[in-house]
């Protein structure tokens, strides 16, 4: 391993005999080293010669400039003249034949009927909720069919009852008939009432029909049932 003092001295051990040599080392500019230097390729200077003015050389120029510039515009306007459509006087070749001449037979139209005064287009807010109300009137039907055909055969119900629940009970049936013409006629109370009158025959129990028959149409005629809506046409 070497080992350089501050005097410029490096110890070194030689390693076969295991002794240690000191050797002074000289400074840089002792040794003498190769200069690298750059190799500069010259060009040669351009030289140029003056020429006197030629007139009739400069005149030869010009003329064929002008030439150039003569022949670019004649190329120019081929050019346009292949791409633009010739004048219309041109173009007309025979004057065209009288209009009556080119009109061909009349054609028969067909009698379409008149637009009749009560048409009406159905409005998507009516028919979502036609939609709706069918599902309410579906088990009311299926509930309320067997109440009816037996309390108006019943001898344990009173008459008056009977004809309350048989003028309802029809008025009920022309409803659900007829709801997908008659629903566009009602007005939105009308529904509000329908339904509050669907969902308060629902909450009466039908359980053991046949027997306690009287007490099931005694609490539905208190009710005061009426189903006659849709009748007035509000157009």
């Amino acid at each position: 391993m070497l080992r350089i003092s501050k005097d410029r001295k490096v110890i070194a051990k030689v390693e076969p005999l295991g002794l240690y040599e000191q050797i002074l080392l000289k400074p840089l500019n002792h040794y003498k080293l190769p200069v690298l230097r750059c190799r500069l390729l010259h060009a040669p200077p351009v030289v140029v010669v003056p020429r006197p003015h030629d007139l009739e050389r400069g005149r030869r120029r010009q003329e064929a400039i002008e030439q150039l510039r003569e022949r670019h515009y004649e190329w120019l306007a081929e050019q346009k003249a292949k791409l633009s459509p010739p004048p219309l006087i041109d173009r007309i070749s025979d004057p065209s034949p009288p209009l009556i001449d080119r009109l061909g037979p009349p054609v028969a139209l067909r009698d379409y009927k008149p637009v009749p005064s009560n048409l009406h287009f159905w409005k998507t807010k009516v028919l979502y909720r036609i939609k709706e109300y069918e599902n309410l009137f579906a088990p009311t039907v299926d509930r309320l069919t067997p109440l009816i055909k037996k309390a108006l055969a019943d001898d344990r119900i009173p008459e008056d009852v009977k004809g309350r629940i048989n003028a309802w009970g029809k008025e009920f049936n022309e409803l659900w008939v007829e709801l997908d013409d008659r629903g566009h006629k009602l007005a939105n109370k009308e529904w509000r009432i329908l339904k509050r009158q669907l969902k308060a025959i629902g909450q009466i129990s039908f359980a053991n029909l046949d027997q306690h028959l009287p007490e099931i149409c005694k609490e539905i005629d208190a009710l005061n049932l009426s189903f006659n809506f849709g009748t007035i046409d509000r157009h």
